[in-house]
């Protein structure tokens, strides 16, 4: 989606215009979460010449393809380096004509708020970073643990009793196919397309819902119960 147009220019508000914004768009992805959520409308200061490492830019991918919007690392002799707010890792560099604008504002449930950049911006970014990599190498960590409980009826059973109220499956058929899913509390936490043999489940719940067909049978019907795959089925996490 183009950032700059007239179209989009007509659609900009009043104080967008005073301020010398030009473009905005709709942001997808979680790859800038919590600096910026999809479904957030950001506006952009295009053909930016005073950009520093911390400010928020968006860039076009190679081929045209699309619009990335992450945090300026460093400037270097090959190019740019950027990175997600809620990446682990940096990205390729960018050449310098990729990029766009400067993300300078965010609008969410109608209110306008400044995108931090700069040094402010990077220090921020890069606390972020170090705490999802300390998170990671915790859950590495304790990956054999986990697997323990997974293996273990005894927990199963007793998760079960605790969630199983808020549980709810529903099997649904698509024009793709039938797919059945679970919720908690109104949030899908897991789906099985019987067709294609595969069964996605966010943790914690695969410790009640991988082994949950004896258990959640009687409550949720035999369309799910007859639908879980076995303990060695595929699973994605």
């Amino acid at each position: 989606m183009p950032v700059e147009g007239t179209a989009k220019y007509r659609l900009l508000p009043e104080w967008a215009r005073a301020l010398g914004l030009s473009g905005f768009f709709i942001h997808r992805g979680p790859s800038m979460e919590p600096t910026i959520r999809a479904g957030q409308r950001l506006y952009v200061r295009p053909a930016v010449r005073d950009i520093r490492p911390g400010d928020v830019v968006a860039y076009a991918e190679k081929g045209g393809t699309g619009i990335v919007v992450h945090r300026l690392v460093s400037i270097g002799s090959q190019g740019l380096t950027t990175r997600g707010d809620n990446n682990l890792h940096f990205d390729s560099p960018v050449p310098a004509e990729h990029v766009l604008g400067r993300v300078e504002f965010l609008e969410s449930n109608g209110r306008i708020k400044p995108v931090r950049g700069g040094c402010r911006g990077l220090w921020a970014a890069r606390y972020g970073w170090a705490t999802r990599r300390f998170a990671s190498w915790v859950c590495m960590a304790l990956r054999p643990f986990y697997r323990g409980l997974r293996g273990s009826r005894l927990v199963r059973r007793a998760l079960v009793r605790l969630c199983r109220s808020d549980l709810l499956t529903v099997e649904l058929v698509t024009p793709k196919g039938t797919v059945v899913k679970t919720s908690f509390k109104g949030h899908t936490v897991a789906c099985w397309w019987p067709a294609e043999e595969r069964f996605w489940c966010k943790r914690p719940f695969d410790l009640v819902l991988v082994a949950g067909r004896d258990m959640l049978g009687e409550r949720f019907g035999a369309a799910y119960s007859a639908s879980v795959p076995p303990s060695g089925g595929e699973q994605r996490l």
